[in-house]
C-alpha cells in the first residue's frame, strides 16, 4: 500500500512540475517564441457553436530562400550550375547520388 501511495505522489509531483514550467504543456507561446513557431503548432480547425469542428488550415505560401537552384530529375545534369531553368541539376546537393557541381554546392 505504501508503494502505491508513493508512486501516486511522484506522478502528481511530475504533473505539477510540468505545469509550472513556462511553455511546457501550453498551447500559447510568448512573444519571444513567436519566431520559433511551427505550422503544426497553429490551430488547424475551429470550433463551431454546435460543437463540431471545421477544418480551417492556412493555405501554403511558398517563400523562396536566398539561394535558388533548379533541379530537373528527367533532363538535369549535375555538372550544370543549377542557376536557371535551362541549366538544372539532376540531383539535390543532399542527394547521395549527386555528382559534379550539384554535390559541391554548399549552403543550400
Amino acid at each position: 500500500m505504501k508503494y502505491r501511495t508513493l508512486v501516486c505522489l511522484i506522478t502528481i509531483q511530475a504533473f505539477v512540475d510540468a505545469a509550472a514550467l513556462p511553455g511546457v504543456g501550453s498551447t500559447s507561446a510568448g512573444a519571444s517564441d513567436a519566431a520559433a513557431r511551427w505550422s503544426w503548432q497553429e490551430p488547424q480547425a475551429k470550433a463551431l457553436p454546435t460543437g463540431d469542428l471545421e477544418w480551417a488550415p492556412r493555405p501554403f505560401a511558398f517563400k523562396a530562400g536566398e539561394s535558388i537552384r533548379y533541379i530537373d530529375f528527367e533532363s538535369g545534369y549535375d555538372a550544370n550550375d543549377g542557376l536557371s531553368k535551362q541549366t538544372p541539376w539532376k540531383h539535390h546537393p543532399w542527394d547521395p547520388d549527386a555528382t559534379g557541381q550539384a554535390k559541391a554546392c554548399q549552403g543550400v
